[in-house]
């Protein structure tokens, strides 16, 4: 802990003269910030947030939940190491359709040239070319986009180690069927990744420092154990959703800024589909990749925020309820975080160490 501190009293204060935006000044971010607080008191104590299904209907949850978020002030000493750490990826590949384009999510520096992300930002299209080795090269550019504004670093990255056995790490589906040029009709495939599978290691070529995130392995049957799922677990989580990136405050994009939210919950593991353990974390695309912190341990990376029911029949966005339905939890638009257990395991079991060397071993 001393050493952290040291390091943390080190760091230079993140820039605001050279970037394009700063927090500080704006009435837009201060009315964001101060309803951001407010939902974050709403849900603080764990009576409060039970009283949450009485007092507002789903759809009003749903309205409240949508002002969860706020940008993260890099100044604030809890987030000092994450403007050095949290991140963006980039990232060339096929889409659906077949065609080259430009895949994006969030990330978190675990090691000194390492990098954890979620798998399908890489590789969720069936056109994406994949290596079942756990070791596989990806045909395509992957940048790592650390910094904010005018002092935003970009840093090439290649696969450290990924975990891609069909029918194993995933499963590709049907996703929709096209015309093509000769008339006939294709069927587009696409790869789904449950989340505690939906995780790679990347690691940045030619480029290392000491800045980056300690990592918390705990299984879900332990996190769980003993919890009311009704109420669930405290947790926050960062990353660049793209309903608040793409928004305009002020003379400020959203995109100048990284994005969180507090006092959110996991509630329990989805033992039926393995998608990851519920949560109610208002993430949209974007995010998948961000890390989550339990408030019991808030500088560990215990998972990554991994995917969801994000979007109506219409594509329109659709926000999770703050209270969650164990008994109807598909209608409560519940996202979902993955977990490191999995990928801990698969690492000891190829490499022999486990996440908590990688900071020694990915350099």
């Amino acid at each position: 802990m001393k050493a952290l501190i040291l390091l943390l009293s080190l760091m230079p204060m993140a820039s605001s003269a050279s970037s394009v935006c700063s927090i500080v000044d704006n009435e837009d971010l201060s009315a964001v910030i101060e309803a951001a607080a407010e939902v974050k008191a709403m849900v603080e104590s764990d009576r409060d947030y039970l009283k949450i299904e009485r007092k507002f209907s789903p759809k009003v949850q749903k309205e409240i939940n949508a002002a969860a978020l706020e940008p993260i002030n890099f100044n604030d000493d809890k987030h000092k190491l994450d403007y050095y750490t949290l991140g963006n990826i980039e990232v060339e590949t096929k889409d659906v359709n077949g065609s080259r384009g430009i895949a994006t999510g969030s990330a978190i520096k675990i090691g000194k040239s390492c990098v954890l992300t979620t798998a399908h930002t890489l590789y969720e299209s069936g056109y994406q070319e994949m290596q079942s080795s756990n070791k596989g090269e990806f045909t395509g550019n992957i940048v790592f986009i650390v910094g904010s504004g005018n002092d935003a670093k970009r840093h090439k990255a290649s696969v450290f180690f990924q975990m891609t056995k069909d029918g194993v790490d995933f499963k590709t589906r049907n996703h929709k069927e096209i015309s093509v040029a000769d008339g006939f009709k294709r069927i587009v495939k696409k790869r789904v990744f449950p989340g505690h599978h939906d995780l790679i290691i990347l690691r940045l070529e030619n480029y290392s420092d000491q800045y980056f995130k300690r990592i918390l392995v705990v299984n879900p049957k332990n996190l769980f154990n003993g919890v009311n799922e009704d109420i669930g677990i405290k947790i926050s989580c960062h990353g660049s959703p793209i309903h608040m990136t793409s928004q305009a405050y002020s003379s400020c994009k959203g995109s100048d800024f990284k994005w969180k939210q507090e006092n959110a919950r996991v509630f329990a593991d989805d033992a039926r589909s393995l998608n990851g353990v519920y949560t109610n974390a208002v993430a949209s695309e974007g995010m998948s990749g961000g890390p989550c912190y339990l408030n019991s341990e808030p500088g560990q990376v215990f998972g990554l925020l991994s995917s969801g029911r994000m979007r109506d029949h219409k594509n329109n966005l659709e926000l999770p309820d703050i209270k969650f339905d164990k008994h109807n939890y598909i209608s409560g638009n519940v996202r979902y975080v993955g977990l490191l257990h999995v990928l801990d395991e698969r690492l000891k079991a190829e490499f022999g160490y486990g996440l908590d060397k990688i900071p020694e071993n990915c350099k």
